[in-house]
């Protein structure tokens, strides 16, 4: 009874330290699914070891019941015996109590578990499973009492598997959710006192979101490298070119350093807008009062001779006297990618135009071009780490093609979003919306 006790104890230490882990999501994926594994199998053991004495349990507690309305003073033994079969007694009621409460953090963890789980007896019966578990199987709308229940035949494979060779099999499982949803399966045998199998958990991992972040881990390294090389190897070429030329030519040379001193600029702004990439998560918002007319106007006075150069025209229709509260440097940041990007694409001579409004809800931030425009194709990956729609301009021009992903990024860092508007060869609209609650006050007009 004590080493029953003893694991009911264990089981509810664990039990609240999965709950403090939920709290304060410590630990990754391997870490849980072995301490999922060691609370589920500790509190099923524990369970199935009361349930077996139980019945014996309850009677001698009856006859212990029974004692207690008697006289014993005159016998010693008798006594003690008495008083043995009370201590039994409420010692019996104390495992009751800590059985009803393991039982009970035990199905709360199953309603707050996000992993999917079952537990399959040798008679193909699911003992219990998550509340979750339908979430992985939206195509059967039952309850889950048989092995059978689950849709998925390769699920159902790996536990007969499992039954048969008593080792842990962890594999990982496409076609979920219409091909979406990819999970990895583990499957663990419970043995019994003669290492046979006797049940079997299944826990179901969703896999999507890391497997979804190593591809664009791999497709942003990929890209980073494919941008650095070219403006290297331009860097290289030409500068062995000019080691091999003759010492009079001059004019040739000049042309040779040009190109390179702009290949390495090309090559500093990828790296710097690598870094900001890579800085932009761990962000603390410095927040101060913005003036929003005056702010939008500077960034623009800040391009003008970039404008100049493409007789560019720059226009503004914005909302009076706006006050608002917001971190000035990543703001600026994505004004400047805007506005840079509407330059970049737009011909000489055309007109570019920030329009600012305010509604109830929020204020929005529109950079207008009569640029070459984006097909409705590309609009979908615009925002993409070096997706560029126009490869050749944009690196002629200085682009790396990490300018719109930043703008995303910073948007959401300021509880806002970035959207685009724009058709080929009418030029392109894009806004960034912010709420309405950073506005901090009105100007007198």
């Amino acid at each position: 009874m004590r080493k029953s006790l003893s694991i009911l104890a264990i089981t509810n230490i664990l039990l609240w330290l999965f709950c403090f882990f939920i709290y304060f999501d410590y630990g990754n994926k391997q870490v849980w699914i072995s301490f999922i594994i060691l609370l589920i199998l500790i509190s099923v053991f524990a369970i199935k070891n009361m349930h077996d004495t139980q019945n014996d349990l309850d009677e001698l507690v009856e006859n212990a019941y029974t004692l207690r309305y008697y006289n014993y003073s005159s016998d010693e033994t008798i006594q003690e015996l008495n008083h043995i079969l009370r201590n039994f007694r409420n010692q019996t009621e104390q495992q009751k109590a800590s059985i009803k409460g393991m039982s009970e953090n035990l199905q709360a963890l199953l309603s707050h578990l996000t992993m999917g789980m079952f537990l399959v007896d040798r008679k193909k019966n699911i003992v219990i499973h998550s509340k979750s578990l339908p979430n992985y199987f939206p195509d059967t709308k039952i309850d889950y009492k048989v092995l059978d229940d689950i849709s998925r035949t390769d699920i159902k494979s790996l536990v007969k598997q499992t039954f048969l060779s008593t080792k842990t099999i962890k594999k990982e499982l496409r076609g979920f959710h219409e091909g979406d949803l990819i999970l990895e399966v583990t499957v663990v045998p419970i043995l019994n006192d003669v290492q046979e199998t006797e049940q079997v958990l299944v826990l179901l991992y969703d896999l999507t979101m890391i497997r979804n972040y190593e591809k664009l881990n791999m497709d942003f390294i990929s890209n980073a490298s494919h941008e650095l090389r070219t403006p290297v190897t331009s860097i290289k070429g030409f500068a062995e070119t000019i080691k091999s030329m003759p010492q009079d030519e001059e004019v040739l040379k000049k042309e040779f350093l040009d190109i390179i001193y702009n290949e390495s600029l090309r090559l500093e702004h990828i790296v710097e807008h690598m870094l900001t990439l890579s800085k932009v998560k761990k962000t603390q918002l410095q927040k101060t009062d913005i003036d929003l007319n005056e702010f939008l106007q500077y960034i623009g006075n800040s391009l003008k001779h970039q404008l100049q150069q493409k007789h560019l025209h720059l226009k503004y229709d914005l909302e009076a006297n706006v006050i608002i509260e917001s971190d000035k440097y990543l703001l600026s940041q994505i004004i400047l990618n805007l506005l840079s990007n509407a330059i970049r694409y737009t011909e000489d001579g055309g007109d570019i135009m920030v329009i600012t409004r305010e509604t109830k809800d929020n204020i929005t931030i529109c950079v207008k071009d009569t640029g070459i425009g984006i097909s409705q194709l590309e609009i979908e990956r615009i925002f993409e780490r070096f997706y560029r729609v126009n490869k050749g301009r944009s690196r002629q021009s200085g682009g790396t093609g990490l300018g719109l992903s930043i703008v995303k990024e910073l948007s959401q860092i300021l509880s806002g979003k970035i959207s685009v508007s724009s058709q080929l060869g009418q030029g392109s609209i894009f806004t960034l919306t912010l709420p309405s609650s950073i506005i901090s006050e009105k100007k007198e007009a």
